[in-house]
């Protein structure tokens, strides 16, 4: 297992942070290569028709973001390793909940809550879980970023968050798949 991806493991089990990452603005350039393919993929497996918008909107929440938060604050330096830890930590969920959205998708489509069946709370609920996760893996690497203390990190994780749905929503009036 090659040192970068260990310490992608590790970031998203909270034992790193984005320092501990190289500062290579190639391995960056990879990291969110990586990030967009996964989220590609995800799109191509999900048969989503707006998904070259949708990835387009992503990239640019993935490398702005980070920038203009970090600019903010006089830490502009800390931009490379930043980016590849929202890349590398992204790309790993993105391929992580696959196997999950795939299996959401195969079950019969619920209109009434009676509906659900046990398959359908337990996909659900580990769909909930991986987000969770990753909010806190994002909340973790803004921490670290920002110098910030973790509550700072999950309310700022969770803002971002929701400014990317609403953005989403502005622009293509649904919900993702």
């Amino acid at each position: 297992m090659s040192a970068t991806f260990r310490t992608l493991i590790d970031l998203c089990l909270l034992r790193r942070g984005p320092q501990d990452l190289p500062y290579d603005a190639g391995l960056t350039r990879n990291l969110v290569l990586l990030s967009v393919a996964t989220e590609a993929l995800y799109a191509q497996l999900l048969e989503s028709s707006d998904a070259l918008p949708r990835l387009a909107l992503s990239l640019a929440l993935l490398l702005g973001l980070p920038w203009l938060l970090l600019q903010w604050r006089g830490l502009a330096a800390r931009y490379v390793q930043t980016l590849a830890a929202f890349a590398g930590s992204g790309a790993l969920f993105t391929a992580a909940f696959i196997p999950v959205a795939l299996w959401l998708q195969s079950l019969p489509v619920v209109e009434r809550p009676e509906q659900m069946t046990g398959e359908h709370s337990i996909a659900v609920l580990l769909g909930y879980a991986l987000l969770g996760c990753k909010l806190l893996i994002n909340a973790h690497i803004l921490r670290h970023a920002l110098s910030w203390p973790l509550s700072a990190g999950v309310l700022l994780a969770f803002g971002l968050l929701l400014i990317e749905l609403g953005l989403d929503r502005l622009l293509f009036g649904v919900p993702p798949a």
